[in-house]
């Protein structure tokens, strides 16, 4: 069905902050609004009922909150120059959505907007509170149509919500299994919990070494080139180091870096305290493979006691070791020999003309990571994994 999504190309950028039970509820509507909407970033809260959920979200000046708020102003009755240029979207059961907004005080500060459904909600498999209670896709379906007249996409849309819900309502009927099995039968997202749960505060990176006769030490790395991305805004950082000695011509010309550009090379403090700006504490690392991940650990150009070894690590990633994106393939059943030049090509996916060999890489990290993620949402969305989930859901009657 995910392939069969049409493209909204909305203007009006759609945020959507996710309760973390809706995370992998199958019949969850966020998933669709994500794979449809080009203008749209989904944000899954982190946190608990007991620790409270928070989340960190940059928004534009003109930000609204849909919401029903008795404060909050309908969008039918918002002139054009008054509408917004970011909705922020509520994405969870009501009292999932009630938790969020009491959590977060930073909301309630924004122009709260309101809708007056012209009909009942489709979505018969959730009870609503009342006839203008609508779910999150639909919400925003609505939305889209007040803020952005004639906006092609959105019948075709609801038309794919309609058919999720038909094919959810077909799989409740199916009882043919036999009760054993069907207790054991479960879906489950191929991907590590920890990398599944944090989509959205992933930092890719990527980096370049020193020449193995150039280095203070043969056996430990030594950092030329550190790239990364973050994948939910787009942000960089590219930053060149001093090297214990000037690197070859040929290195150079290998790893696609000008001699020119090291005239603006950062010292060892200078890169940590660039890093750590860059950096947020909930950020999550990931690296095509595990020989990237401990690149920083073992940074020794010289730290800031002086000391150069194995040990004498910038603590440029505080210890949080970075996910691989390589295994990830396997799990997914994606090709996964070869370097990732190579497994790009195989997987059909653009690459970048850049000439550092850094940032190609980093681009084709964050690509077969986002065509991974586009896999496994479509295995979770399939109709036989979703009556397999119906059926194990399903009461046991006592005997």
């Amino acid at each position: 069905m995910c392939e069969t999504l049409p493209r909204v190309r909305n203007a009006t950028e759609v945020v959507v902050l996710q309760h973390p039970h809706e995370r992998r509820h199958p019949i969850g509507t966020a998933r669709l609004v994500r794979r449809a909407l080009e203008q749209v970033r989904l944000y899954v809260v982190a946190g608990s009922a007991r620790e409270g959920l928070h989340a960190e979200v940059e928004l534009a000046d003109r930000a609204a909150l849909l919401y029903p708020h008795p404060s909050a102003r309908c969008l039918e009755s918002i002139r054009p120059d008054e509408r917004p240029d970011q909705l922020v979207v509520l994405d969870g059961t009501w009292s999932q959505a009630k938790s969020l907004y009491r959590d977060n005080s930073w909301l309630h500060d924004l122009p709260h907007v309101c809708l007056t459904p012209d009909a009942p909600s489709v979505y018969r498999i959730r009870r609503e509170p009342s006839e203008v209670h609508v779910s999150t896709l639909e919400a925003i379906v609505h939305a889209l149509a007040l803020l952005e007249p004639g906006l092609d996409g959105l019948d075709e849309l609801r038309d794919a919500f309609i058919r999720m819900i038909d094919l959810r309502i077909a799989a409740r009927a199916r009882r043919f299994e036999p009760r054993s099995r069907r207790r054991k039968r479960t879906v489950r997202s191929a991907l590590p919990p920890r990398f599944s749960e944090s989509l959205e505060r992933v930092v890719c990176v990527h980096g370049e070494t020193v020449q193995k006769a150039l280095r203070r030490d043969p056996r430990v790395p030594e950092l030329l080139h550190w790239v990364a991305v973050r994948a939910a805004t787009g942000e960089v950082f590219d930053e060149v180091t001093v090297p214990a000695r000037p690197p070859r011509d040929e290195h150079l010309e290998l790893v696609g870096l000008d001699r020119r550009r090291f005239e603006g090379a950062l010292s060892p403090d200078a890169m940590h305290d660039a890093w750590w700006r860059f950096c947020r504490e909930t950020d999550v690392f990931v690296a095509w493979n595990d020989r990237v991940a401990p690149l920083l650990h073992s940074y020794c150009a010289q730290s800031r006691t002086g000391a150069c070894g194995r040990d004498a690590s910038l603590g440029l990633i505080d210890g949080r070791r970075p996910l691989a994106v390589r295994p990830l393939l396997a799990r997914v059943g994606l090709p996964c020999s070869g370097r990732i030049e190579e497994v790009l090509a195989v997987l059909e996916l653009a690459s970048s003309t850049s000439p550092s060999r850094a940032r190609r890489r980093l681009e084709a990290t964050r690509a077969v990571l986002d065509h991974v993620v586009r896999v496994d949402d479509a295995k979770m969305a399939r109709p036989a994994n979703m009556a397999r989930v119906v059926e194990a859901e399903r009461p046991q009657k006592s005997s």
